[in-house]
């Protein structure tokens, strides 16, 4: 049983805190309350589904693409995509603060 802890920043909306066991990512405390926590921030919730968004966005081609990965772990700390060279205001991501990989826990 994998578990881990993921603060990811969405936009304007601020830290969202997501715990994964097992491979299913929720968010937890606050957020767990808000309609915003269920409306399209799966897609954030666990590293393999962060991965997966990010080779989805690359298929698209963007104008401009930021990545930055953790150096030991390797999931990523940071994602920026601006999809269009002339065009104000339309990039998203996000930023990956305060992992903790709690490894593998006998079950």
């Amino acid at each position: 049983m994998l578990l881990l802890a993921t603060a990811a920043r969405y936009g304007g909306i601020g830290a969202i805190i997501f715990h994964v066991e097992n491979g299913f990512g929720a968010p937890t405390g606050a957020w767990t309350d808000r309609p915003q926590a269920r409306q399209g921030l799966d897609k954030y919730s666990s590293v393999e589904k962060q991965l997966a968004f990010i080779r989805a966005e690359l298929v698209k081609r963007p104008y401009r693409v930021e990545i930055e990965y953790d150096y030991e772990l390797g999931y990523p700390t940071r994602v920026y995509i601006d999809p269009k060279q002339n065009v104000a205001d339309e990039e998203y991501g996000f930023e990956v603060q305060g992992f903790t990989w709690y490894g593998n826990k006998a079950g």
